[in-house]
């Protein structure tokens, strides 16, 4: 695995080709600074977070995967926000790992208030 904190913008950093998946819906986000990457925000699931009191099914990872197919996420246009559910966002990233080989995640720095990209390979 190989981590890139320069990595480059999808679509050439053109916003109207691009889209934000956002990994479950989270309370708090900056929609405005995750529009600077896709005009288009998507939701990977409708799970708010998973709890110890409400266990999450067994299937959930292959679901993750699922709902990926299912939203047509594409590496070479779509970015992934880490926001909501840490849990919810592991299991993503371990789908990602199994089915694709690139992916440009969007962290967040409270420093900078903004998000900044992040390929992973």
């Amino acid at each position: 695995m190989e981590l890139s904190f320069a990595a480059p913008t999808l679509q050439g950093g053109d916003p109207s080709k691009c889209r934000v998946i956002l990994p479950c819906r989270a309370k708090k986000y900056d929609a405005a600074d995750l529009r600077r990457f896709g005009h288009k925000i998507v939701m990977a699931t409708n799970r708010h977070a998973v709890y110890p009191d409400d266990p999450a099914p067994a299937s959930i990872v292959e679901d993750c995967h699922q709902e990926l197919q299912v939203i047509g996420f594409d590496p070479a246009r779509d970015y992934i926000a880490l926001a909501g559910d840490g849990l919810l966002n592991a299991i993503l990233c371990m789908v990602l790992g199994r089915y694709y080989q690139n992916v440009v995640f969007l962290r967040f720095d409270g420093q900078a208030g903004s998000y900044w990209p992040l390929m992973v390979q």
